[in-house]
């Protein structure tokens, strides 16, 4: 499942790099605007499946996984979203060559990025935020563990 998570991080920053002339990093807000697009990616497959779903009928396995799965990464945003450090230039620029693979991602540096609500900040000492206070950030350790 991480690999998966970089793949689509690595996919969306290609294009988002690509795009723009200026600075590879990223600064908060975009992380987690990122984080918000990964976490809704099979909102359209969903919406499909709740639509073909005939009324009084179970859902379907693959419905059930999907909404489970996302929020089983809601959850995860609140409390801390594992993902690369895209604050950091150089390491967004080797994560522009990572070969896809698990083993590779050893060097890099990771984060646990915080969804924040209206009065949360008191709750989450020891985490930098960004300016307009909507994320918070940890940094952590690779593999990524419960709580680092």
């Amino acid at each position: 499942m991480a690999v998966n998570r970089m793949a689509f991080l690595h996919a969306h920053l290609s294009v988002l790099t690509s795009s723009s002339s200026s600075s590879l990093s990223l600064v908060p807000a975009q992380i987690s605007s990122l984080i918000t697009t990964y976490i809704s990616r099979h909102e359209n497959e969903l919406e499909s499946l709740k639509a073909t779903r005939r009324e009084g009928r179970a859902k379907s396995t693959r419905q059930t996984q999907l909404e489970d799965e996302t929020a089983m990464e809601r959850e995860e945003f609140r409390t801390g979203f594992w993902t690369l450090d895209l604050r950091d230039e150089e390491n967004v620029k080797r994560f522009l060559d990572w070969d896809g693979r698990w083993a590779s991602l050893g060097p890099f540096t990771f984060i646990r990025v915080h969804e924040r609500s209206e009065g949360k900040d008191a709750e989450m000492g020891g985490v930098d935020g960004d300016e307009e206070g909507d994320v918070g950030i940890t940094v952590g350790k690779f593999p990524p563990a419960g709580s680092e």
